[in-house]
């Protein structure tokens, strides 16, 4: 008996004195957080989405095209083939450069390729999109500028021609100036010298910088630059470098006569036909691909420039480095001369698409 009285001191005791010291009684272990269960996506069965993509570009071998393969493949093996892509090129579909709309508008394609420069006869609104003149040489701004061109300006014509969606928004690489003997310094740098043109919109700025604008396909070019016929050409230097333009044209200047901004414009149909787990797959992997695009557009342009340096004596001459007083006032005749000709031709809304563009490059461009 007497040992169960003692007990009771003894605890108090202990209690007093761990209070006294200032150690806390310890706090009762916490209950673990259940771990949330993630569920895994659920797909429809494979191959119940199984569509048709239509591009314009002619081959494998060219810039971006094998980064799209590349899409298609990943989105079907991402949606355990519930979403299966058929990508096909010009001579698997009977549809030219510039008619994409038209096979996505009539239920042709559930999925197209397009850019500006092919959808402007379309369109002449997209020839005031491709920003002839004013991009900066700055592949980031001008990829920046591009950009939001597509988000915010011309999403209204792909809604009128049946795309319920956008994908893969990218750009090209900027046209410049390739020259067989001077770089774009002045008015009177080409004056007298014939350069080639892509579209009207381009040989209508070639003129208002001082040369004779010449219209020709492509694959005239080499043959006209190995005559005489023309003395230089606008195009993307990796072209130039693709097809021998530098064994002639020796003199670059990163002066922008345009530049293509495209996407990938699907079906209303179509996309409003796929379940909300493919959907989100989709544009997941849609985002991670313009990134590869992008990522592989800077590195392949500059490699292209190096070679170019290196390999074919090619006297570069970047945005920066033409002489200012030219480059503003050629700019100024651009937006002057060559701009409100265009805007005319594009009609209704045309004034307010080159008032947003303008406000883009101000915004971009710091110049606010």
């Amino acid at each position: 008996m007497n040992k169960k009285i003692l007990l009771i001191p003894l605890a108090l005791l202990l209690a007093i004195s761990l209070v006294a010291t200032g150690c806390p009684a310890p706090e009762p272990t916490p209950t673990p957080t259940p771990t949330p269960t993630i569920e895994p996506a659920k797909y429809p069965p494979a191959g119940t989405y199984h569509w048709r993509w239509f591009d314009p570009h002619g081959s494998i071998e060219l810039w971006p095209t094998s980064i799209y393969i590349d899409f298609a493949k990943e989105v079907e093996e991402a949606t355990e083939g519930a979403l299966v892509i058929d990508w096909l090129t010009m001579g698997e579909h009977p549809f030219g450069y510039n008619e994409m709309h038209i096979a996505l508008q009539r239920g042709y394609a559930d999925m197209v390729s397009w850019e500006t420069t092919y959808s402007s006869p379309a369109q002449p609104l997209f020839f005031l999109i491709m920003m002839g003149g004013i991009l900066p040489g700055n592949l980031e701004k001008a990829t920046e500028m591009g950009l939001r061109a597509i988000d915010e300006v011309y999403g209204w014509q792909w809604e009128e021609w049946g795309a319920g969606a956008q994908a893969l928004r990218h750009i090209y690489p900027q046209c410049v100036f390739h020259h067989r003997s001077t770089h774009l310094t002045s008015f009177e740098s080409f004056a007298g010298t014939k350069v080639r043109g892509s579209s009207p919109f381009s040989l209508h700025l070639i003129e208002t910088i001082g040369a004779i604008p010449i219209l020709l396909s492509f694959g005239e070019v080499s043959s006209a630059l190995m005559t005489g016929v023309i003395d230089g050409v606008v195009t993307e230097t990796l072209s130039a470098a693709g097809v021998g333009f530098f064994d002639i044209c020796k003199f670059t200047t990163n002066f922008t006569d345009h530049q293509s901004t495209a996407s990938a414009a699907i079906s209303k149909d179509s996309w409003a036909e796929l379940d909300d787990a493919t959907k989100k797959t989709f544009l997941e992997l849609s985002e991670k691909y313009e990134a590869i695009i992008l990522a592989s557009l800077i590195e392949t342009s500059g490699s292209a420039e190096a070679k170019a340096v290196e390999e074919d004596g090619v006297s570069f001459m970047q945005w920066d480095e033409i002489p200012e007083d030219f480059r503003i006032e050629a700019v100024k005749r651009i937006e002057d001369v060559v701009f409100p000709a265009w805007i005319e031709k594009g009609g209704a809304g045309a004034d307010a698409t080159m008032a947003q563009l303008m406000q883009i490059k101000k915004e971009v461009l710091g110049e606010i």
